[in-house]
Order: structure tokens, then sequence, then C-alpha cells
């Protein structure tokens, strides 16, 4: 059993259900209410349903290693993934100065990052999930 695999299928979910719950009350609703252009809130309101989009599919590839195709690149494309939205989210953290909380998502991504590379290598090496 690919422990790894099953610790980054359910961190990947827990970032689903918290980008659902907490990002819709506390980042597209305000996007919403703003007083921005139609078009920039549309377009911003946009960007959060792709991002919800991308991590539903960082989900649903992990259960793929898991449980259907059984193959490390899946699971290596959500490290990937995750892992450049760790760093994004640091990136602009460090950049613009601001509190390490206001963009908080790293927290999540680097382990789902850690979690889903070792499943990935696990696979790899033993050919099976």
């Amino acid at each position: 059993m690919n422990f790894s695999l099953i610790i980054a299928l359910l961190l990947s979910f827990a970032t689903v259900v918290i980008h659902v719950s907490v990002g819709g009350a506390d980042t597209a609703q305000p996007i919403l209410d703003s007083d921005l252009s139609e078009t920039t809130r549309m377009t911003a309101f946009y960007a959060w349903h792709m991002a919800t989009v991308i991590l539903v599919a960082m989900t649903l590839l992990l259960g793929d290693a898991l449980f259907m195709r059984q193959k490390p690149d899946s699971a290596g494309l959500v490290a990937f993934l995750a892992f450049t939205f760790a760093a994004l989210a640091i990136g602009q953290t460090l950049s613009h100065d601001l509190d390490w909380m206001v963009l908080p998502q790293w927290m999540l991504f680097i382990p789902l990052g850690v979690f889903s590379a070792l499943g990935a290598a696990k696979m790899g090496r033993d050919g099976k999930a």
C-alpha cells in the first residue's frame, strides 16, 4: 500500500474542501461584491473557478494513481503543480512583503507536493501503487 499517496489524496481533498468553503466566503464573494469593473470582477471570479477545477483535477489524478491506472505520472504531475503553486504563493508573499497568512496556500501545497512525489517515487520503484 502506498501510504504517501493516500496522505496526498487526503491532503488534496482537504485542499478542495477548504478552497470551496473558506475561499468561497473569503475570496469569491468579496470579488463579486467589490467595486471593481465588471470585467475585472468576472475575470477574477472566473480565475477562482479555474483554480477550483484544477484542485479537483489534482485530487482525481491522485485517485487515478492509487486506484485506476496506478502509474506514477499522475502523482508526479500533482507534485509538480503543488510545488509550483507553493512557489507562487511564497514568491508573491516575499515580493509584495505580505504577511504569511495572506496567501497561506503554501502550507497545504508543500506537503501535498512532498507526499505526491514520494508516492510517485515508490510507484516507480515498485511498479504499482
